[in-house]
């Protein structure tokens, strides 16, 4: 959508050399289509020396709500290529 964001080692998601979140996934069991994902993002938050906020680059991104129907669906995007499809849910 007009952001470009990278994936830093783990797992630090990063605009222009500041972090703007991070991803975190964990599972209790050995089968890894049992997980929870969890993102992190700055949206217009404050934030600490060294991160930045999605707000303050031109972007697509209309608002936070948006913002998050983007995540899901990437998320999903994710799983279906890891699986090998190109299905929905």
């Amino acid at each position: 959508m007009g952001l470009p964001v990278n994936v830093k080692w783990p797992n630090d998601l990063v605009v222009a050399g500041q972090k703007l979140g991070g991803i975190l996934v964990e599972s209790r069991s050995s089968d890894p289509q049992f997980a929870v994902v969890g993102i992190g993002l700055n949206w217009a938050n404050p934030v600490p020396p060294g991160a930045t906020r999605a707000v303050e680059f031109p972007s697509r991104v209309v608002d936070l709500p948006h913002l998050a129907a983007l995540v899901v669906q990437g998320i999903w995007q994710g799983r279906s290529r890891w699986r090998g499809d190109r299905g929905g849910c």
